[in-house]
């Protein structure tokens, strides 16, 4: 946020998927704007803390992306946000990534950015228990329902597929890397890069 910050008019700013960041953001940059859009249900998440942050937030928008037309939902009329964060979200929903880009440039300014992150399904560890016949993704609960989805990765993305849906919807993929947020430093030190925990994509808006 610091470099978006330094080089655009970073404003007004939509964070999906509302955790505990929130909070960090408007602590470090007081001067950015902040809305969440989450769909809150108590059940969902198990600790108080979550729902008390996005009190935190200038506005809050109470959004199912999986059942609310988002393909021409726009949040707000008046002004459109300068970016979004998308972080460890779209691993988690059940819908093609293309509909979730769609809304987020909908909602964006001309020049806007998106920040988007999200675990990398090539990862060297996933690679090496498919080699050894060992699947790496998790069966769904046997009783799974709604309450289960921020807890389970209904489909885990590569890097290609998830630079192609960001140009089908009409972005301009800036800068992308791969990286260790979720790995330990000891093995990240000794993988390639595209090996590998995360996925980090910057795109803009034309």
């Amino acid at each position: 946020l610091g470099f978006l910050r330094n080089r655009m008019n970073l404003v007004e700013l939509l964070e999906i998927g509302t955790i505990f960041s929130t909070k960090l953001i408007h602590e470090f940059f007081p001067d950015i704007r902040i809305s969440t859009l989450d769909k809150y249900e108590e059940h969902q998440i198990g600790y108080e803390g979550v729902y008390r942050i996005k009190d935190t937030a200038r506005a809050h928008y109470n959004v199912d992306l999986l059942t609310d037309d988002i393909d021409i939902l726009v949040l707000r009329s008046g002004r459109l946000f300068d970016a979004v964060l998308l972080c460890e979200v779209i691993e988690h929903l059940l819908l093609h990534p293309r509909h979730v880009l769609k809304f987020i440039f909908n909602n964006l300014v001309p020049g806007g950015r998106l920040y988007l992150t999200t675990p990398n399904a090539f990862d060297r560890h996933k690679v090496w228990r498919f080699l050894n016949r060992d699947f790496p993704f998790p069966l769904y609960p046997l009783h799974f329902g709604p309450s289960d989805a921020h807890m389970h990765h209904v489909r885990e993305y590569g890097p290609s597929e998830l630079l192609e849906a960001c140009a089908q919807e009409g972005f301009v993929v800036e800068a992308f890397c791969f990286s260790a947020c979720w790995d330990e430093d000891k093995s990240a030190s000794s993988f390639d890069d595209d090996g590998l925990g995360n996925l980090v994509v910057l795109a803009r808006k034309p």
